[in-house]
């Protein structure tokens, strides 16, 4: 509520850009907002999407309301929708706890679920995020400059872009696919 309220703020001082919160439920209304993130990004829209809720690093996001978890798997899938539509420009931004593990659901021979993933590994307080979030973003809304911006929140959060998700996928796939004469070769 507080990052919605910053960021209505933001609008007024900084510029107008378009802004819009969801507060979810279910598992079911996440998967429905993700619907209506790809049908924006059909429109134009270029998002950053913000994940602030809870995660798990084996179950994926809590939707805290059921307390169904949307696995990672299902996340990738949602956020790859999205990616497509938008020719690669999807930026997530999680605060959710342990979410950069969702890049372990990616799949070398699939498109990529987002340009850039700004999540923790590990748990982070609510603490933290309302003290940084709000700066994080009015940096990137005044100077466009998303690593700038990242250096804020770095202690807690790992950024990713796709190239360097593609050579990670991409080890992971000689490490645990090829075998004998063609492991030695695609190394």
């Amino acid at each position: 509520r507080k990052l919605h309220d910053d960021l209505s703020q933001f609008r007024i001082s900084i510029g107008d850009f378009f802004h819009k919160s969801w507060v979810v439920q279910s598992k079911k209304e996440l998967i429905n907002v993700f619907h209506e993130i790809e049908v924006l990004a059909e429109n134009g829209v270029l998002p950053i999407i913000s994940l602030c809720m809870h995660g798990d690093k084996d179950k994926g996001l809590l939707t805290v309301g059921s307390g169904e978890f949307l696995s990672w798997n299902d996340l990738i899938l949602a956020l790859r929708r999205i990616n497509v539509k938008t020719k690669n420009n999807v930026c997530v931004v999680s605060s959710a706890c342990e979410s950069y593990h969702m890049i372990n659901a990616i799949k070398i021979l699939e498109p990529v679920p987002f340009h850039t993933l700004i999540a923790p590994e590990e748990m982070v307080s609510f603490g933290f995020i309302d003290d940084n979030f709000s700066r994080f973003y009015r940096k990137i809304l005044e100077s466009n400059d998303l690593n700038n911006a990242f250096l804020d929140i770095s202690s807690c959060f790992k950024s990713f872009n796709c190239q360097k998700i593609f050579v990670t996928a991409f080890g992971q796939y000689i490490k645990y696919f090829c075998m004998g004469k063609t492991l030695h070769a695609r190394k």
